[in-house]
């Protein structure tokens, strides 16, 4: 744990090194559109990335996100050029983590943290694919390095799409981080933080917590 103020710096240098390298592709931002009126009170500033457009609308095919590839870019020990960045365990269970840079970064630093696996089958750690659900491993080491942006008096967005439909399209488990851009929150968390504290019910004089919008422009 000593080790984890370290983290930011060399996620950092090393992204801008690969990045320096031609290793990593960041997609560019244009233009910046304030959002303030859609919900109320809640303003978003929406990021213009025209290279995104040259995406494929549709894909040819929804991924197949429950079984191991044969060639899976996210296996160690031996990554692409200027991918990884270090390793973490989680000391009670054993689990080792690798932080590795995501190649098509859509903001400075866009990392993220998959789990290590023995790739003959035959040792303790197996593969796990996207559709797992997270175990306290994954969330211990993901709270690690949320927690050593936040001592570095920085903050970034952790998140995991679990499936086709929430946008993964890698089978090896992994969760991502953002770190804050613009020295704003994203959509949600700023939604988040806008929600009074949620008081147990159980206790005299406790109220309800409101509705919470449930369309939400893309941030």
């Amino acid at each position: 744990m000593d080790t984890d103020r370290d983290i930011p710096n060399k996620i950092r240098d090393s992204f801008n090194d690969s990045l320096a390298k031609g290793y990593i592709h960041l997609y560019h931002t244009v233009d910046h559109h304030l959002v303030q009126h859609d919900p109320v009170g809640f303003p978003q500033l929406g990021n213009i990335v025209p290279q995104l457009s040259d995406k494929p609308q549709v894909p040819p095919s929804t991924p197949d996100l429950s079984t191991r590839r044969l060639k899976d870019p996210l296996q160690g020990p031996h990554y692409g050029r200027g991918e990884h960045v270090l390793d973490l365990v989680h000391e009670p269970s054993g689990a080792q983590y690798a932080i590795v840079h995501n190649l098509h970064a859509l903001a400075p630093e866009h990392c993220l943290v998959v789990p290590c696996f023995d790739p003959d089958g035959e040792g303790p750690h197996v593969f796990r694919p996207q559709t797992s659900a997270l175990t306290e491993a994954d969330l211990w080491t993901a709270w690690r390095v949320v927690k050593a942006y936040a001592d570095e008096g920085r903050e970034t967005t952790a998140f995991f799409n679990g499936g086709p439909l929430a946008g993964a399209s890698q089978p090896h488990l992994h969760i991502q981080f953002i770190p804050f851009q613009h020295n704003r929150a994203p959509g949600p968390e700023h939604l988040a933080r806008s929600l009074a504290p949620v008081v147990s019910a159980n206790k005299p004089g406790a109220q309800q917590p409101g509705p919470v919008p449930a369309r939400l422009p893309v941030p």
